[in-house]
Formats: C-alpha cells, structure tokens, sequence
C-alpha cells in the first residue's frame, strides 16, 4: 500500500493492483504465504484505515481540506490559469 501511494498518489482499490513480486518479497519477509493478502480487507474501517493513516503519515501527506480548496481557487492555481492560455 506504501509504495501504490507513493509512486501513484492514491490507495489501492483491489487487491489484484498490488504487483505480485511486491507481494511475495513483502510475504517472504513476513514469513507468511503470499496468497494471505487476499484476506486483506481494503475498505475494512479498522485495518486498512489504519495503515491508509500510518502511510500518509510516513510521507508526511494530509488529505486536502476545504480551507486547502479555498487557498488554491481563490489565487492559488485558478490564479495560475491564464497564464497558460
């Protein structure tokens, strides 16, 4: 899930997006069978929440707010808009 989020900006909606020599190395260091990730829950609210919140806060991320929203349309990119144009 780290690595999905790091690489791509985003978590993972199906199981079947982790790379399967990801999930084995991960398993081979784990010390479990690779085929345990399919018990992985994705939208379970204990679990994966958790790790969803332990990656971001490992890459220092935060997701937007309004406030983050109001900042970037009130000059921030819109700002920007008609310059490129």
């Amino acid at each position: 899930m780290l690595k999905i989020f790091e690489m791509e900006g985003r978590f993972p909606e199906f199981i079947e997006e982790f790379p399967q020599p990801a999930v084995e190395y991960v398993a081979g260091l784990a010390k479990v069978p690779a085929t345990e990730l399919a018990k992985y829950d994705l939208y379970d609210l204990t679990g994966a929440k958790r790790h969803r919140k332990q990656t971001r806060e490992a890459l220092k991320f935060r997701p937007a707010t309004l406030d983050d929203e109001e900042r970037l349309t009130a000059g921030g990119v819109a700002g920007y808009s008609s310059y490129y144009r």
